[in-house]
């Protein structure tokens, strides 16, 4: 998880990132304070997404109704 301030077309911005088991997002903010708490959520969605897939990998492979 990082907080920096760079440049886009020329404006100083702040950027969140994240990463997460292999998953990563970034976002551009106006401000420090906005930045900071979009870190948090970014956190969050990839915590999720992350979770999601594990479930994924961890449930039985089954098959339909119409093979049995």
């Amino acid at each position: 998880m990082s907080l920096r301030r760079v440049k886009v077309n020329g404006r100083k911005v702040w950027q969140a990132r994240v990463a997460f088991k292999g998953l990563r997002k970034s976002t551009i903010r106006e401000s420090k304070e906005a930045a900071r708490e979009a870190e948090a959520q970014l956190l969050q969605e990839v915590k999720a997404k992350a979770g999601q897939a594990e479930q994924a990998d961890a449930a039985p492979a089954t098959l339909s109704p119409d093979y049995a």
